[in-house]
């Protein structure tokens, strides 16, 4: 008889992956609806690569609103979907939520009891219907992204805490180290974890030995993608810090009325009653692994959010993985064992004071906290009639990654677009070929209200710029003219 085959993986281990694609399928054909602004932001970054443009080169690697990894995963897409009939921003979301619900699923059934198994299901049906969808589960949205990354994360530092596996505590590294790739709240997160996590293992170990190489196989990674984020900005932008420039200018122009909306205060309160829930638990029973970590999420999620709407910027994966620790705090309160009963008090206290909350506050909100949407545009078919009346062979120049996304071409025809802006460039151009300048109205959605070049041209204008045509809302269309030096007809402007 022939020798039976053996199979890198056993055959329940592909019955359970098969069950999870069908999970993804579901989820992609039955849940996910319409895409979010920032997906389409990482759309339209990943088609100008495909199509070889600059702007979308520069837009992976110099913004920390748009992470890179959504984007790459898309560009990794974009040549199995020409074969599949498929969405690749749909089935990038779907991917990753049934990733983040086999991690939630596959905690449950190493430390749950059985008849916990049911509640997870009911408790997500709970908070998609009753809390209208909050946290973006039916969205197509890159924070999901973000939110698988730091399941996996989590995920193997629990198993880790239970036995003490080498290469559950290598896993969490990689996962870790690829938060540094989805944004600054995730950057801020997986700095903030890398320290709990070496805290939780030291205590865990208690021998300075073992404990020695642990801060090199968890510290490298976040280390290496970390660098690799100013590295790839001098290669790309010729300036290694030019992902953080844009942060920095808003910072001095920070709108703090925005602060003071309050569905901002219902949503901190929300994420404090979760942090007092995690200190509580973390206190009293025996998960302070999984706990303190996830006090890191509740303590810098509301923390971004809340600096994010300060600065008028997008706060990359701040619903999802607001979501998914959600659930994963229900998990892991629901197999802790507490160790003094009015500890287990205080905790179940505070978890119905968190849900009653949820229930009270959510559905009664007027708008969405994290839902976004595109600000008022001047339709490009409007701008493109303009300029042919009169120059039918210009170009329409466009600064930032926001409004490079908000007028796609491909072929760039009529519009081309950068991240960063030189005047000298923009002049060199101008001699040979038509060029026009949009600006946006200044109020701090496509550039910082202070930015030292576009907040000035939109004030001041330039002597080599001529106002053609303003539109409704402050948007600026400026025809770019050299004349010879010292003979400029158009000082009368100024």
């Amino acid at each position: 008889m022939p020798a039976k085959i053996k199979f890198f993986f056993s055959r329940k281990q592909l019955i359970e992956v098969a069950f999870w694609l069908l999970i993804t399928l579901l989820i992609y054909f039955f849940l996910l609806a319409d895409e979010s602004l920032a997906l389409r932001r990482h759309l339209a970054i990943a088609q100008s690569i495909l199509s070889g443009q600059l702007w979308g080169r520069q837009a992976l690697v110099g913004s920390l609103e748009y992470a890179p990894l959504p984007s790459l995963i898309l560009l990794i897409f974009a040549g199995p979907l020409k074969i599949l009939p498929l969405s690749g921003t749909k089935l990038m979301v779907a991917l990753a939520q049934a990733y983040c619900l086999s991690r939630l699923f596959k905690l449950q059934g190493l430390f749950g009891k059985n008849w916990q198994l049911p509640l997870l299901p009911v408790l997500l049906v709970l908070i998609f219907f009753g809390w209208h969808d909050t946290f973006l589960f039916a969205k197509v949205d890159p924070g999901w992204i973000t939110a698988a990354i730091y399941a996996g994360f989590f995920y193997h530092m629990c198993l880790w805490q239970h036995n003490q596996d080498l290469r559950h505590l290598v896993a969490g590294a990689l996962f870790l180290g690829l938060l540094c790739l989805c944004g600054a709240g995730a950057i801020m997160i997986a700095f903030l974890s890398f320290f709990i996590a070496l805290s939780e293992i030291r205590k865990k170990l208690n021998d300075k030995e073992k404990f020695a190489g642990v801060p090199t196989v968890l510290g490298m990674p976040l280390l290496y993608c970390f660098a690799l984020l100013f590295i790839w900005n001098w290669l790309v932008m010729d300036d290694v810090f030019f992902l953080l420039r844009d942060f920095c200018l808003r910072a001095g122009s920070m709108n703090c009325a925005a602060l003071g909306e309050s569905t901002l205060s219902q949503m901190l309160f929300f994420y404090l009653l979760g942090l007092l829930l995690l200190i509580i638990a973390a206190l009293f029973s025996d998960q302070s692994m999984g706990l303190r970590l996830l006090q890191a999420i509740f303590l810098l999620l509301p923390l971004h959010f809340l600096f994010s709407r300060g600065l008028q910027v997008h706060a990359s994966g701040v619903a999802a993985l607001s979501g998914l620790a959600l659930l994963l705090l229900f998990l892991v309160f629901s197999y802790s064992n507490f160790n003094t009963r009015t500890g287990e008090n205080l905790a179940w206290t505070t978890m119905l004071a968190l849900m009653l909350y949820g229930f009270c506050v959510f559905p009664r909100m007027p708008a969405a906290p994290f839902q976004e949407e595109e600000p008022a545009l001047v339709p490009a078919t409007a701008l493109c009639r303009y300029i042919d009346q009169f120059w039918p062979d210009s170009r329409i120049m466009l600064y930032g990654l926001p409004l490079a996304s908000a007028y796609p071409d491909l072929t760039e025809q009529r519009f081309v677009a950068r991240l960063d802006f030189h005047e000298e460039l923009l002049r060199e151009q101008a001699i040979d070929e038509q060029m026009h300048l949009l600006i946006p109205p200044n109020d701090g959605h496509y550039y910082p209200r202070k930015h030292p070049i576009l907040a000035d041209i939109h004030n001041r204008g330039r002597d080599w710029l001529l106002l053609e045509k303003q539109y409704y809302g402050g948007w600026q269309l400026w025809r770019c003219v050299t004349p010879p030096k010292g003979e400029s007809k158009l000082e009368f402007l100024r």
